[in-house]
């Protein structure tokens, strides 16, 4: 994996493999990602449905999450994230956990990849890429909220307390709908 740093006038996407599978560029399945890494899932995990998303938080130390889709699956859930650092250090995503939660309390862990599991980003550079949350959303559930940098996923988020020199930074969107 590499990361690129972002000119200011044009901000070049890097594709992070973050998805359930392995790296492969000698059979031709799966999907490319931007920097020529061939990403194909392992174990063929169903669709059950794919939703459009524009969920976003900016932190107060420059970093920006969005959130632009969200696919139901059989044994997981995959949500499509774009992380920009404008932070002047190297951030974390997942440095405390990540979780995806939804309005039953229902808590559903990060399925790490093997490479980059804390999703550090160097300073000026963006992340873009597939998160999976392992396990089956319960059938009652409507909505999702994704948590980052939290240890236990019943734990709040303060958004008002969330510091300028954060490296572990706690971002909370809510109300992530399902297909």
């Amino acid at each position: 994996m590499t990361r690129r740093v972002l000119p200011r006038a044009l901000a070049l996407a890097l594709a992070l493999p973050l998805a359930l599978g392995a790296c492969s560029g000698d059979d031709g399945a799966g999907s490319e990602s931007a920097n020529g890494t061939q990403v194909e899932s392992g174990d063929q995990d169903r669709s059950l449905g794919r939703v459009d998303a524009s969920a976003e938080d900016r932190h107060p130390n420059g970093a920006h999450l969005r959130v632009s889709s969200v696919e139901l699956r059989e044994r997981s859930v995959a949500v499509d994230v774009s992380l920009v650092n404008g932070h002047t250090q190297e951030i974390r995503l997942n440095g405390r956990g990540l979780w995806l939660v939804d309005e039953q309390g229902n808590a559903y862990a990060f399925d790490e990849p093997q490479q980059n599991a804390n999703l550090t980003v160097g300073s000026g550079e963006e992340l873009t890429g597939t998160l999976v949350f392992l396990g089956s959303v319960a059938d009652d559930a409507g909505s999702l909220t994704l948590k980052t940098n939290r240890h236990n996923p019943e734990d709040n988020i303060d958004t008002s307390s969330r510091g300028r020199n954060d490296t572990n930074p706690e971002f909370l969107l809510e109300g992530l709908q399902l297909p």
